[in-house]
């Protein structure tokens, strides 16, 4: 019978597991934590924490165990000597129960994910330094997995070979056929991105091109939300001299991992970067859809240098990828628009409502599939030389 845990019981699964003693255990803090898993903050007199995970348990559906996949890329870091240095940009994982559907990880108390630390400074020009590390963090692991199929073997090895991490995405899922189910399942209004999906051929037509394209051949997370990236946080008064050199970042929940295509990788932070715009759009059928993109309370122009800097950091970590892949920036922008479009599928799939906001991000989303090299220029404010000119050498 698979343990259930809670505030109550987690101390004493933890001395059961001899990761703390039954000493350490009297003086412990638990706090529970809100997420799509069951997860527990466990603080001990000395200070150091571990968050404990346990997938919701749904009978009914069965369990996956989504974290044999961030124990497997941990024991994928911990094997080959040649990736030890990777860990330190990861989660560190302590303890692994497959059995009851728990993982124990340690805990960066000292840390704040990347959606919490912007949201505290909205009215703030955002850091560069921090989408700097990230770009480099992203660009480390792609370029040293890139084509190693040592390392992909073993990442499909055991309980892996079910869960798919070889299979490109379907992102034509719900796109392509509509039977009637689809009046059952998503509400009156949400049906309308629907009808404006396939009002454009143009769109249908760029999404079935970049799917097409997926390439998969290194290491990526394909999860990477803000919510997923961890910054190094001192406090409100030391944010304004990051030091990059001094800053850390790390990746974590790896549960969705695949071999896959860095393109999509990369889009799916930037369009994290694009979401705080477009969440913040001032919209109104009175307002025309140019003027509510310019009255945006978080107006692009304050994401373009951390999303330049992203992009142009990334690069120069890996420039190889311009070789391997020479049209990488317009594929990252049409990738960043299927991430979109995407977002507000599943959002209307979940009954969330498809307002002005989302017909905004609609056409946003396709402008950069179908329009790369013109939405670079006004997404990026930059141009397709000048992102991928570093250091005084033009990469191409």
């Amino acid at each position: 019978m698979t343990l259930v845990l809670n505030s109550e019981n987690v101390l004493n699964y933890l001395v059961d597991c001899l990761l703390v003693s039954p000493q350490d255990s009297e003086q412990a803090t638990v706090v529970a934590q809100e997420y799509k898993n069951f997860n527990l903050v466990v603080t001990l007199a000395s200070g150091e924490s571990l968050l404990v995970k346990q997938e919701r348990l749904m009978p009914e559906q069965g369990n996956q165990c989504d974290f044999w996949r961030e124990q497997r890329l941990y024991e994928l870091f911990q094997h080959f000597t040649e990736l030890n240095d990777l860990l330190a940009l990861t989660s560190e994982v302590v303890y692994f129960d497959p059995d009851n559907f728990i993982i124990v990880l340690r805990y960066f108390s000292e840390f704040s994910n990347l959606s919490h630390f912007y949201a505290e400074d909205q009215n703030q020009d955002l850091p560069t330094v921090i989408a700097q590390n990230l770009g480099q963090a992203l660009g480390q692991i792609h370029r040293r997995t890139w084509g190693q199929t040592a390392y992909q073997y073993f990442l499909a090895q055991g309980q892996l070979s079910d869960y798919g991490i070889e299979r490109s995405p379907n992102f034509l899922r719900g796109l392509e056929r509509f039977g009637p189910g689809i009046f059952k399942n998503v509400s009156t209004d949400g049906l309308d991105f629907w009808r404006l999906y396939q009002r454009y051929e143009s769109l249908h037509k760029a999404v079935v091109e970049i799917a097409e394209s997926y390439q998969r051949c290194c290491l990526i997370h394909s999860d990477l939300e803000f919510r997923n990236v961890l910054v190094k946080d001192s406090g409100a008064a030391s944010r304004a001299n990051l030091d990059s050199k001094n800053l850390n970042v790390k990746l974590i929940d790896w549960e969705f991992f695949r071999w896959g295509d860095p393109a999509y990788d990369l889009g799916i932070v930037l369009a994290s970067y694009l979401d705080r715009w477009l969440e913040s759009l001032v919209v109104s059928q009175a307002i025309p859809l140019q003027v509510s993109l310019q009255l945006a309370a978080t107006p692009i122009e304050r994401l373009q240098p951390s999303m330049t800097t992203l992009v142009k950091s990334y690069l120069t970590e890996f420039p190889q990828i311009l070789d391997y892949q020479p049209t990488f920036l317009q594929r990252l922008t049409k990738f960043t628009g299927l991430v979109l479009l995407k977002e507000i599928q599943v959002n209307i799939e979940r009954h969330n409502p498809f307002g002005n906001n989302g017909i905004c991000t609609l056409q946003v989303a396709k402008m950069l599939l179908c329009s790369p090299e013109k939405s670079m220029i006004e997404i990026f404010g930059t141009s397709h030389a000048h992102l991928t000119q570093t250091g005084g050498v033009l990469l191409c």
